[in-house]
Parts: C-alpha cells; sequence; structure tokens
C-alpha cells in the first residue's frame, strides 16, 4: 500500500501559524514521517504568507500548498482530496498534535480490505480551563469535540462517532461517494458544521473503523468557551442538522430527540427546566431554531 496523503486545511486564525508549525512538527517525528507521502497544507483565503510557507517548508520537505480562494471548510477538504494521490488520504486540524506511531497505526488498518474510513482519539490537553466554567456541561463539550471513543479498536458505531480533526479514507471512497457537502463545514463566521459526520454517514456502516492507537492532542480555545459563542454555535448545528437530514435521511442523523418534534423532544427540552439547567435550555431551543429556519430557507433545493 502506497503512503498516506495528510490534508491540513486552514483558515486565518489567531495563532494560525504555531498551530500548523506544531502539527507538521509531530507529522514529522521519526515515527510517522517514513509512512507519509505527502503533507498538502489547503491555504483557505491565501493567507499564508511567503515567510511562513519558507518556514513550514524547513520542517518538512514533503509539504505542499495548495491555495483556494473560495472560503469555507468543505471546499478547502475537497481541494486536499482532489489533489492528493495516496491511496489513504487522511485530515487532520491545524492545530493540533499527532501521536508516535500514529501514521503507521491509521495504514496499518487498511491491510483490511474492509476498512474504508479510519480515525483515531482526540484528547484535549487542557481540561483544566474548565475549573471555573462551571456551566460547561458535557451537553456542551460534545460540540467541541466527541468525550467518549470506543475501549477498543473496531468498527465504530452510535453513539461513538469520528470527526474531521483525526480522519481518514482510501481515495477510492471520493471516486464512490462523492465529495463534502460544500453547504457544511465552517464558512467564515458562521459555524456550521457535520460536514465530516454527512460523509461519513454516506459510507457503509461495518466499513467505519476505530483505531485505538491512532490518537491526536489538541486544545480547547478559551473564545469558545463563553455563553455567546456557544449559543451561535448550536443555532448553526441546528442549521447543519437539516442539511445532513436532507441530504441522508434521520436514519443516519444521532440526536432526532433534540430537533424534531414529538414526546421525546418535549421530555427532553422540559428535562433541561425541570433540573435547572437554563442555559441548555436556552441553547436547546437556539438549536432547533437553526434546524427549522434552515428547513424553510432549503426546502425544495
Amino acid at each position: 500500500m502506497n503512503k498516506l496523503s495528510i490534508i491540513i486545511c486552514t483558515y486565518n486564525h489567531q495563532d494560525r501559524f504555531s498551530g500548523i508549525k506544531k502539527t507538521v512538527t509531530s507529522l514529522s517525528s521519526k515515527n510517522n514521517v517514513d509512512f507519509i507521502h505527502e503533507i498538502i497544507v489547503v491555504d483557505n483565503g491565501n493567507s499564508i504568507s511567503n515567510i511562513e510557507r519558507k518556514q513550514l517548508s524547513t520542517l518538512s520537505s514533503k509539504i505542499i500548498f495548495i491555495i483556494e480562494n473560495k472560503i469555507g471548510l468543505s471546499v478547502a477538504r475537497n481541494t486536499g482530496a482532489k489533489k492528493a494521490i495516496g491511496d489513504v488520504i487522511a485530515f487532520v486540524d491545524d492545530d493540533v498534535w499527532v501521536s508516535d506511531n500514529w501514521a503507521k497505526n491509521i495504514l496499518e488498518i487498511y491491510k483490511d480490505n474492509n476498512v474504508l474510513c479510519a480515525g483515531g482519539k482526540i484528547e484535549m490537553l487542557n481540561m483544566n480551563i474548565l475549573k471555573n466554567k462551571h456551566w460547561v456541561s458535557n451537553y456542551f463539550l460534545r460540540f467541541l469535540f466527541p468525550t467518549e471513543f470506543p475501549s477498543k479498536a473496531g468498527p465504530i458505531l452510535e453513539p461513538y462517532f469520528l470527526i474531521g480533526a483525526n480522519m481518514s479514507f482510501r481515495k477510492t471512497v471520493f471516486e464512490k461517494y462523492g465529495l463534502f457537502e460544500e453547504r457544511l463545514g465552517r464558512v467564515s463566521n458562521k459555524l456550521l458544521s457535520c460536514e465530516d459526520t454527512e460523509f461519513i454517514s454516506r459510507l457503509p456502516k461495518e466499513s467505519v473503523f476505530y483505531v485505538e492507537n491512532a490518537k491526536i492532542q489538541g486544545e480547547i480555545e478559551e473564545k469558545r468557551l463563553t455563553r455567546r459563542y456557544m449559543l451561535r454555535r448550536l443555532f448553526w448545528q441546528g442549521y447543519s442538522d437539516y442539511i445532513f437530514v436532507q441530504k441522508v435521511g434521520t436514519s443516519n442523523f444521532f440526536d432526532k430527540n433534540e430537533v424534531f418534534f414529538g414526546w421525546s423532544f418535549i421530555k427532553f427540552i422540559f428535562s433541561k427546566l425541570i433540573h435547572l439547567k437554563l442555559f441548555e435550555f436556552v441553547c436547546s431551543i437556539a438549536r432547533i431554531s437553526g434546524f427549522y429556519i434552515s428547513k424553510v430557507k432549503l426546502r425544495g433545493r
């Protein structure tokens, strides 16, 4: 099997350059680099300077820079997927560390011909940042990163899921199942999401695998731990949820009781009030508002 093509999609944000540096540095460690064919940095918006490119190129001779002027995470992912030449294409975020032997362990799982998609755990190293954020419950954390993963390697089934910070696919998947839905995925200040889970949901469930020893580490951004951000995040989550459902149907949608009116929704929403989880209640309303606004705007498209 050929080596990995790594795709790092990046959009101009604070500390972006230092984030990419640590990602590329971890990919270039001796236990990873031999299994990697290329590291494609998709510069979404053409904001990486020539000086920054030169500095990043000194970290790895395998870096390729591609400019994608159309803003959108899914657009950037698709640009990278089209350009990649490895048999396996892996996506990582632009501010994470990959574990030792991450690349080797990702490739190893693809020796099983049944595997079309694989990924590993995302671990946040600065969880202590939450100590004074008493309102940040697991309800909110799951919209930032998956808080639980399977106990062992194998097919990953509900309620567990993979996300774009640590996911990979056979290149042939994009030929058979298409590309990422460009109405999903963050676009500038629109906190759209679900482009990763929607794409994975198109694949046979038994072909999506969890790789126990392919861990990625990152840090929670403090700016995402504000009530204002979370309210926006949940609204756009709901907006994205409708596009997800429109694209692949309700059977692959996890949180039916949180967006579809019915007895389960009523129990869910009123449990927030009964247990005095008032901000969770407000954000739940924001999510369902986003869902039905999206439905009205996009119906028939």
